[in-house]
C-alpha cells in the first residue's frame, strides 16, 4: 500500500513539474503556438494557454503567481522585473512584426514623415510609437512637434484605410497584410526592423514579443533550470514546425483571427520573423535595445535591466 502511494506521488509530482500555465495576449503572438495548441507537436510539457487582454491583467496574472510563463512585450518584461515582480526572461519569440502602410504617400526617408499624420495600432509608450520615438529623435525630429501621431485599436486602422480616412499607419502583422488586401494600391513604406538597423548603424535585430518565466515562490534553481530547459525545447519545436508548415498554420490561424482570409494570414505569417532564440547575439541585441530606450526615452525605461533579467 505504501508502495503504491509512493508512485501516486511521485506521478502527481512528475505531472506537475511539466504541468505550465502560459498567458499571451490576443494577435499575432498566438500564431507561433499554435503547433501546441493544434495537437501537430508532442511537446515534452503539459499547457494550459490563457490569454490576457490588458496590461493591468498581465500584471496581475505576474504578481499572484496565476502561470507560470507570459508572452509580453519585450521593454514591457524589462520594467516589470525592474517594479521587482517575478519575470525572467526565456527567449526572444517575435523580432519582425510592424510595418509602416501607406495609401498613395511615398516615404523617401524618416525626414518624409515631417507633417504626416501617423496611426499606431499600439497605444502610446507601447512597441512600435517607443520605437518611432527613438528613431525619429535619432534623426533629429520631434515627435510630439513634427508630426501628428494618432492612437487606434487595429481593426479602427483598417477601417479607417477603407474609408479613406487614414493614409499612413504603422500596424503589426496580420494587420498590414489585411490592408494591402483591401486596398490594392496600398504598400510598405518601411519595417520597423530594417528602419532602426539603419538609423541605428546597427546589425543587431529589433526584439519584439519574449517569453518570460514565472517562477514559484521559493522556487528551487534546479527546479527553475528544468522547467525552462522543458519551455525552450517545446516552443523552439513550435516555432519550427511553424515555419516549415506555412500554410497550414495560416488554414489553423483563421481561427485566431475570424472573417480574416487565409492567404491574408499565410502572407502575414511570411513577412512576420518568428524565431525563438535566447544565444548570446540575441543578449546583445536586447541590451542595446534597452541602451537605446534608455538613451532617447529613459522615461519608457527608468533602468536596464541587470544580469538577473535573463535566463540566458
Amino acid at each position: 500500500m505504501k508502495r503504491r502511494l509512493l508512485l501516486v506521488n511521485l506521478l502527481f509530482i512528475t505531472v506537475y513539474l511539466f504541468s505550465y500555465k502560459i498567458a499571451l495576449p490576443m494577435g499575432p503572438t498566438l500564431v507561433s503556438v499554435l503547433p501546441i495548441t493544434e495537437g501537430r507537436i508532442a511537446p515534452e510539457g503539459n499547457y494550459e494557454f490563457v490569454h490576457w487582454k490588458s496590461f493591468d491583467e498581465a500584471i496581475a496574472m505576474v504578481a499572484s503567481r496565476q502561470v507560470s510563463a507570459i508572452l509580453l512585450p519585450v521593454s514591457y518584461g524589462a520594467t516589470l522585473h525592474d517594479k521587482g515582480l517575478p519575470v525572467k526572461l526565456v527567449a526572444v519569440t517575435l523580432w519582425n512584426s510592424f510595418f509602416c502602410v501607406s495609401d498613395g504617400w511615398d516615404y523617401t526617408g524618416i525626414a518624409s514623415l515631417r507633417s504626416q499624420t501617423l496611426y499606431f495600432a499600439q497605444g502610446k509608450g507601447q512597441t512600435a510609437d517607443v520605437v518611432l520615438r527613438i528613431l525619429l529623435k535619432a534623426k533629429g525630429l520631434d515627435p510630439d512637434r513634427d508630426l501628428s501621431m494618432k492612437y487606434l485599436s487595429p481593426p479602427e486602422i483598417v477601417a479607417f484605410f477603407q474609408k479613406g480616412l487614414a493614409t499612413l499607419a504603422i500596424v503589426p502583422e496580420p494587420y498590414a497584410s489585411l490592408i494591402l488586401n483591401l486596398k490594392p494600391k496600398a504598400s510598405i513604406a518601411f519595417d520597423l526592423q530594417t528602419l532602426w538597423q539603419e538609423t541605428l548603424k546597427t546589425s543587431f535585430r529589433l526584439p519584439v514579443t519574449g517569453l518570460f518565466y514565472v517562477p514559484a515562490a521559493n522556487e528551487p534553481p534546479s527546479q527553475t533550470k528544468d522547467r525552462v530547459n522543458t519551455l525552450r525545447q517545446d516552443f523552439q519545436k513550435a516555432t519550427g514546425f511553424l515555419s516549415n508548415h506555412l500554410e497550414e498554420m495560416a488554414a489553423l490561424a483563421t481561427s485566431v483571427f475570424p472573417g480574416m482570409a487565409e492567404g491574408v494570414i499565410l502572407r502575414s505569417i511570411g513577412n512576420s520573423e518568428y524565431d525563438f532564440s535566447f544565444s548570446e547575439e540575441d543578449k546583445k541585441a536586447l541590451i542595446h535595445y534597452f541602451d537605446t530606450i534608455s538613451r532617447f526615452l529613459p522615461e519608457s525605461l527608468p533602468a536596464v535591466p541587470d544580469e538577473d533579467f535573463y535566463l540566458f
